[in-house]
């Protein structure tokens, strides 16, 4: 059996021992300390057992931190019967590390784990975080709230969620071999049914591989859409549809601040159909710091415009300057979309305009040096179709939105002919597509 709860499953076993037979136990502080490879002794109350397959997966948990175990060498009686949810146990075992996850690897050969039943039991309360707090609670028991659903797709035996919370954006998944019933349980049919936008509440297991993913244990659907539109606000095609010159209503999700000068701010805003660019929106020096955050949601009315294709709200129009509210609690950020196929179509292209996008394994051709010791810098890339046309874009690195002390600006401008660059940054239109580039990793 696996167990995706809390809930006590103690046992009446009698303890191996009522003392620490492998000595004192080690802190979590010391644990983590400590090199991997080495062997440690730590203790703490059984949480979560996810699988046995001649050996035991567990999570344990104690006042200080969470730790886990991996295939724990134990008998199918001894799962069953003395290493239940609640338990407290002594481990001695080797401590390594996969994929940043830290774990005690108790079925290392020659070096196999060694384990006792102890007095005690105790179980924990999901402890509630946020998505930037995930990596210091590693295989903690915790909880999520209000975290927006950005995509969800199955793939093999189990589905995966992208989810943010405004500060952080991370893939969580449902893993089919630790559920009692594959693909059919609650928890699973829940996320499969989930769409971008959808509000959830979540609890699990935190883990690591790479970056923070979640053993979902529940996951609860909340009232409403992040994306809904209040009575009057456009949608984003109903937007585009408008004129230039008429006053429109929009919302989104202030995905990015380009720039704050003389109680002006120029904001992307983005929602699950596309992306808005807010040119000097009247706001003071506190507003923006304190109202206009990144991951707040805000409804702007103002003058629809246009300038050299390029589509937005000119937030400073004479006689019909812009206003706005913030007018969610709930924080979103967009991650970047690959449109690496569509620069084959510039028409098709700017149909995502402003949106925040990826380019992926593009041919640097040229790249021009700045005029200045802090000046723009230009670069030529050039991105091959599947029928080997060849299309070629001139981009650029704006200095006043990233000087030279940034990390794209310096990559960008040590890069040669032939490299392979993928870059990431928010579309717009100068006459043909161009973007305000905020990331550049050179392929390997």
């Amino acid at each position: 059996p696996t167990t995706s709860s809390v809930t006590p499953t103690t046992s009446s076993v009698t303890p191996t021992t009522s003392t620490n037979p492998y000595g004192t136990s080690l802190t979590y502080s010391q644990y983590m300390a400590a090199e991997d490879g080495t062997e440690v002794v730590i203790e703490g109350y059984i949480q979560a057992r996810r699988t046995w397959y001649n050996g035991a997966v567990l999570y344990l948990q104690d006042d200080d931190g969470a730790y886990f175990i991996y295939n724990l060498p134990c008998t199918q009686t001894e799962y069953n019967e003395q290493l239940l949810v609640g338990n407290k146990i002594q481990v001695k075992g080797k401590k390594g590390s996969w994929g940043g996850e830290v774990e005690i690897l108790a079925n290392q050969s020659g070096a196999e784990a060694e384990w006792a039943l102890l007095s005690g039991t105790k179980t924990y309360d999901a402890k509630s975080i946020t998505l930037s707090e995930a990596e210091a609670n590693q295989n903690q028991f915790v909880s999520y709230t209000n975290l927006i659903i950005q995509d969800v797709y199955e793939e093999g035996r189990n589905v995966y969620y992208l989810v943010t919370d405004g500060t952080k954006s991370y893939t969580f998944c449902v893993e089919t071999y630790m559920e009692s019933t594959p693909k059919t349980s609650t928890t699973y049919t829940t996320v499969a049914a989930l769409s971008k936008g959808d509000i959830v509440d979540v609890k699990g297991y935190q883990y690591i591989y790479y970056t923070p993913q979640l053993h979902t244990t529940e996951v609860t659907k909340k009232s409403g859409n992040a994306f809904d539109k209040a009575e009057g606000v456009l949608t984003y095609s109903e937007y585009i549809a408008k004129s230039d010159g008429e006053t429109v209503t929009i919302s989104g999700y202030i995905d990015n601040k380009q720039s704050w000068w003389s109680n002006k701010a120029s904001l992307y805003l983005s929602d699950k159909d596309g992306g808005y660019f807010i040119y000097n929106l009247p706001c003071t020096e506190n507003e923006y710091n304190t109202d206009l955050v990144i991951g707040n949601k805000i409804t702007v009315t103002g003058y629809k415009t246009s300038w050299h294709g390029e589509v937005e709200i000119d937030g400073s129009r004479s006689g019909s300057e812009a206003e706005w509210t913030v007018d969610s609690t709930i924080k979103y950020i967009e991650n970047p979309v690959n449109y690496t196929s569509l620069l084959s179509n510039k028409t098709e292209l700017l149909k995502h305009n402003n949106q925040k996008v990826e380019f992926k394994n593009l041919e640097v051709v040229s790249v021009t040096e700045p005029t200045s010791d802090n000046g723009d810098i230009y670069y030529v890339v050039k991105y091959t179709a599947d029928d080997n046309t060849e299309y070629t874009y001139t981009f650029c690195v704006e200095s006043y939105l990233t000087d030279k002390t940034t990390d794209v600006y310096k990559t960008v401008l040590a890069l040669s002919a032939g490299d392979k660059i993928n870059v990431t940054g928010y579309l717009y239109a100068y006459n043909d597509p161009q973007l305000h580039t905020l990331t550049c990793t050179k392929v390997a």
